[in-house]
């Protein structure tokens, strides 16, 4: 591998001879720098590109760029483009998706001939031109492309009418990161939710899960009509209302949620007890991100081994290997047929 280079396929009659480029008789390869960018092209359009390099089967852009289908008659001429002989290349970081060349130079971007490129990484969904046209919002002729961090989903325009939502003429984008869900409009109510016209939207930390209205009324629960969500990350498992409390555990009416991470596995309400467990009234939940093995109480011995009642718990990222010889003597710890050490 040569340093600093990318290894292109090509010949040696092109690549022996250039400042930049170093052929390579052993891999058989052209070593071009590692910011070009090399596609498929022609070598009579590409051969003698001024910001281009015809390695004998690739061409190079010299320079990081982003290349899509088009046409050359109207590819080249644009300013930042660069046509390989079957590809327009426009700088990287762009964005090219299906559209029209009217709407598509007219909101000041690049069309291709086949494609319309936006200079920033963005999302474009399903939409209409006389909606798609707020501060932060594109049109391309057939798309209607939004700043990426935003959440688009199914609604109504009637219902997509907040301040931090934006209709794209199919769409509703919330203009933040959130999850969508089932709801009501009734329900969807508050500081941090959102109605879109079909679903209720909430911030992409919390937690939906089934549940009741009567059942999510607890602290730091929401009811969307048909979900209920805690306004923070769980881990939610079956359980029963009369066991699950405790271990900042809220029960949501037919699920038991603990604060993540936890691992939730089979057990007995016997066994399923200590500061780092809890039974739920089904699953017995272990603190933390736990690989669980079928295990008898004896089998389940060593530093930071955990017992359920029918599985021993040790932490996920530590080395089980399926040998149990010596493995208390030296050190390690034992879950079931498993003996288990963390990975130095």
């Amino acid at each position: 591998m040569f340093l600093g280079k990318q290894e292109v396929p090509g010949s040696w009659s092109f690549c022996h001879d250039s400042a930049q480029v170093i052929w390579s008789p052993v891999a058989g390869m052209c070593g071009v720098p590692e910011d070009w960018t090399c596609t498929s092209g022609t070598p009579d359009a590409c051969y003698n590109g001024e910001n281009s390099f015809w390695t004998g089967e690739r061409c190079c852009v010299k320079s990081p760029a982003t290349c899509a289908a088009g046409l050359q008659n109207v590819c080249e001429g644009q300013q930042g483009t660069a046509w390989t002989g079957s590809q327009c290349c426009v700088p990287a970081g762009a964005t090219c998706v299906a559209g029209c060349a009217e709407a598509c130079t007219s909101g000041g971007n690049v069309w291709t001939g086949t494609y319309c490129c936006l200079d920033k990484a963005v999302q474009c969904v399903a939409g209409m031109e006389s909606s798609c046209s707020g501060p932060e919002m594109s049109w391309t002729g057939s798309q209607c492309c939004v700043p990426p961090a935003w959440t688009c989903g199914a609604g109504t325009i009637t219902g997509c009418s907040s301040k931090s939502q934006s209709w794209t003429g199919s769409m509703c984008c919330e203009e933040a990161p959130k999850q969508c869900i089932a709801g009501m409009q009734g329900s969807c109510k508050g500081k941090e939710m959102s109605w879109s016209g079909s679903q209720c939207c909430v911030p992409e930390s919390w937690t939906c899960t089934a549940g009741t209205i009567d059942g999510c009324k607890g602290t730091d629960q929401f009811w969307t009509g048909t979900y209920c969500c805690v306004e923070k990350p769980m881990h939610c498992t079956a359980g029963l209302g009369s066991a699950c409390h405790g271990h900042g555990a809220v029960f949501t009416g037919t699920r038991c949620c603990l604060p993540a991470p936890t691992t939730c596995v089979a057990g007995t309400i016997a066994a399923c007890d200590g500061p780092d467990k809890l039974w739920t009234g089904t699953y017995c939940c272990v603190d933390g991100q736990q690989q669980c093995f079928a295990s008898s109480s004896d089998d389940c011995a060593g530093p930071y081994s955990k017992f359920t009642g029918s599985q021993c718990c040790v932490p996920e990222n530590w080395q089980c290997v399926s040998s149990t010889a010596n493995c208390r003597s030296t050190g390690a710890t034992r879950a079931g047929h498993k003996c288990c050490s963390k990975v130095m």
